[in-house]
C-alpha cells in the first residue's frame, strides 16, 4: 500500500466479470456492461467544466460536488444519490482532525467521487484496483469506502483517549505543568473538531439506508446500517472524551486556585506574625533620647527574647483560631 495518498484524476471501468480497465475520465459515462468509477481532483480547472457541462450529472449535484465546505449528508437526486463523507487527514504533517471530505454521486452504473486534498481511503481503492481486488458493484464500492473511512478514524479516536488518560494520570501523580495544560487544550480542540463531522456522518449513513436506492441491495444496506451504528458509537466516545477533558480542566483549575490561595494565606500569616514585631523594633529603633534600658548590656538580649516570645504567642493564637 502506498504510504502517501496522491490526488489525481482517474477513471476505471469495472466489467460484470470483475475485470478492471482504465479509461479517460473525460469520456467516462455509464457503460452498458458493468460500471465506472470516476475520481476527480476539485483543484483541476477542467473538472468543474466537465461536471457542469459534460458529465451528465444533474446541475445541483455538480455544484454540490464542487462545494468548498461540506458536511456529511445523503439525499436522492433523480435515479442517483448524492453522498458526502468525511475522513481523517492522514497526509504527512497534517492534523488528523482536519478531516477531508469526499463527495460522491452514485447511480446504478457510475460513481463520481471528488476530493480537494489527497485522501488515504481513495488511495486504498486505487491500490485494490491495481491488485485486482476491486468492488464489483457501486454498492460494494460505497460499503467498502465507508468501512475504510471508519477503520482509518478509529486509531485517531484511540489516540485521543490515550492522550486524555495520560493527562489524567499526570494530574494525580504530579503538578500539572503549563505544557500539560496546553496539551489538554489541544486535545479538546481536536476532539471537538472531529466530532463535528463524525456525528453527522452517522446520520448521513442512516439517511442513505432509508433512501434504499435500487442499486443498494439488502446486504449492503445492513452493512451500512452497522457502519452508521459504529460512527454513532464513535461520536459517543468523542462526547465522553470532551466531558472528561472538561472535568479534568475544572479539576486542574481548582487545584491551581487552591495552590494560589495557600500561597496567599502563607504570605498573610507571615505578615500577621511579623507586623507587630516590625512595629515594635521600629519603635525602639528611633534615634531619640529616653529609650528604656538603652544603656543596659542586657537590653538587646531582652528585646530579642521578647520578640521570640511574642512571635510564638502570635503563632499559637493563629493556630488556635484555625487560620492556618
Amino acid at each position: 500500500m502506498s504510504e502517501q495518498a496522491v490526488l489525481k484524476n482517474l477513471a476505471a471501468i469495472v466489467g460484470a466479470d470483475g475485470a478492471i480497465s482504465a479509461t479517460d475520465w473525460r469520456v467516462a459515462f455509464e457503460p452498458t456492461d458493468g460500471w465506472v468509477w470516476v475520481h476527480l481532483d476539485r483543484n483541476d480547472g477542467d473538472v468543474a467544466d466537465w461536471l457542469l457541462g459534460k458529465s451528465g450529472a444533474p446541475q445541483d449535484v455538480a455544484w454540490a460536488l464542487l462545494e468548498e465546505d461540506t458536511q456529511p449528508r445523503a439525499r436522492q437526486v433523480d435515479d442517483g444519490v448524492l453522498l458526502v463523507l468525511r475522513g481523517v487527514n492522514l497526509n504527512p504533517g497534517a492534523a488528523p482532525e482536519d478531516m477531508i471530505s469526499v463527495r460522491l454521486y452514485v447511480t446504478e452504473r457510475r460513481v463520481i467521487s471528488v476530493t480537494q486534498r489527497p485522501m488515504r481511503v481513495i488511495q486504498d481503492m486505487t491500490d485494490r484496483a491495481e491488485k485486482g481486488d476491486f468492488p464489483r458493484t457501486p454498492a460494494t464500492f460505497i460499503t467498502r469506502l465507508v468501512e475504510d473511512v471508519r477503520a482509518r478514524a478509529e486509531p485517531v479516536l484511540d489516540g485521543f483517549q490515550a492522550r486524555l488518560e495520560a493527562l489524567e494520570d499526570a494530574s494525580f501523580e504530579r503538578h500539572f505543568a503549563a505544557s500539560d495544560r496546553q496539551e489538554l487544550n489541544s486535545l479538546r480542540r481536536a476532539a471537538s473538531h472531529t466530532r463535528r463531522h463524525i456525528a453527522p456522518q452517522a446520520r448521513a449513513l442512516v439517511a442513505l439506508v432509508a433512501l434504499a436506492p435500487r442499486w443498494l441491495p439488502a446486504e449492503q444496506r445492513d452493512a451500512l446500517h452497522e457502519e452508521a451504528a459504529a460512527f454513532d458509537r464513535m461520536a459517543g466516545d468523542l462526547d465522553s472524551v470532551l466531558d472528561r477533558a472538561a472535568i479534568l480542566r475544572d479539576e486542574v483549575d481548582t487545584k491551581i486556585a487552591e495552590r494560589a490561595n495557600r500561597i496567599l494565606l502563607l504570605f498573610s500569616v507571615v505578615g500577621a506574625v511579623f507586623l507587630p514585631l516590625t512595629f515594635l523594633t521600629g519603635l525602639l529603633g528611633v534615634n531619640l533620647a529616653g529609650i528604656p534600658s538603652a544603656d543596659s548590656q542586657w537590653a538587646f538580649a531582652g528585646l530579642a527574647t521578647l520578640l521570640v516570645v511574642l512571635g510564638v504567642i502570635e503563632v499559637l493564637v493563629i493556630r488556635w483560631l484555625k487560620l492556618f
